[in-house]
C-alpha cells in the first residue's frame, strides 16, 4: 500500500504527468496530480471497509438470560391485619441466593421455612437466604419456604397487585408483581415444582 503511495508522489515531484491522453487536465497537472493523489488513497483505504460491509459478518452479542419468576402471589388480608405470606417460584441462571425482598407497601420481608420437627411443624428464619441452584426452578410454596411480611401499610385485597423487588446474592435486583389471592389459597392452579431444602 504506502509503495503505490510513493510511486503516485513521486511522479508528481518529478513532474512526470501519469494521466496521459487526458487534454482536460493536461493544462492543470499540479492540480491535476493531487486530485489523483487524493482520489488513489480515498480508493485504497476505502476497499477494506467495502468488502467488510458486503461480505464479512460481526459476531453477534451473546444473549443475557435473566432470573425468572413465575406463580408469584400474596395472601389477602382482613382490614386490621399488617402481616401476610408471599409465594413465588424462580429459575435462577446462576448459581444463586434469594436473599430477601422489599417493597414500600411492606414494613419488613424476610424469608422462612416451615418444616416438621418431632412431628410439630416449626417456623424459622433463613438467615442465608434460599438457595437458587442454577436453572432448576425453586418452590417458595405454601408449607415450606415463604417471604413472611410485616408491617403492611393497606390491607392486600384480592384481584389487587402488590410490587416487591427481589434481591440476590449474584444476580441484580428483580421487581415482580405478586397477585393477591384469597386468605384461604393454596396457590394458582398450577403444578409446583419440588422445593429444594438444600442449604
Amino acid at each position: 500500500f504506502f509503495k503505490d503511495v510513493r510511486s503516485v508522489v513521486q511522479s508528481c515531484n518529478t513532474g512526470s504527468n501519469p494521466i496521459r491522453g487526458n487534454t482536460q487536465l493536461a493544462g492543470d497537472w499540479p492540480l491535476a496530480c493531487l486530485r489523483q493523489c487524493s482520489l488513489f488513497l480515498a480508493l485504497t483505504i476505502s476497499a477494506p471497509f467495502s468488502v467488510l460491509a458486503q461480505g464479512a459478518t460481526i459476531p453477534a452479542e451473546p444473549a443475557v438470560i435473566a432470573m425468572k419468576a413465575e406463580q408469584a402471589w400474596v395472601r389477602a388480608t382482613p382490614p386490621q391485619q399488617k402481616v401476610s405470606t408471599a409465594y413465588v417460584i424462580l429459575t435462577s441462571p446462576v448459581d444463586d441466593r434469594l436473599l430477601g425482598a422489599t417493597s414500600p407497601a411492606v414494613g419488613r420481608a424476610e424469608l422462612h421455612e416451615m418444616r416438621m420437627n418431632g412431628g410439630v411443624m416449626e417456623m424459622r428464619t433463613l438467615a442465608n437466604g434460599v438457595r437458587l441452584p442454577q436453572g432448576q426452578a425453586v418452590g417458595l410454596t405454601a408449607g415450606g419456604y415463604h417471604l413472611m411480611l410485616t408491617g403492611l401499610q393497606h390491607p392486600l385485597v384480592v384481584g389487587q397487585t402488590l410490587l416487591m423487588e427481589l434481591h440476590f446474592k449474584r444476580s441484580a435486583p428483580l421487581m415482580v408483581p405478586f397477585q393477591v389471592l384469597p386468605i384461604g389459597s393454596s396457590g394458582p392452579d398450577r403444578e409446583k415444582p419440588g422445593v429444594d431444602k438444600d442449604l
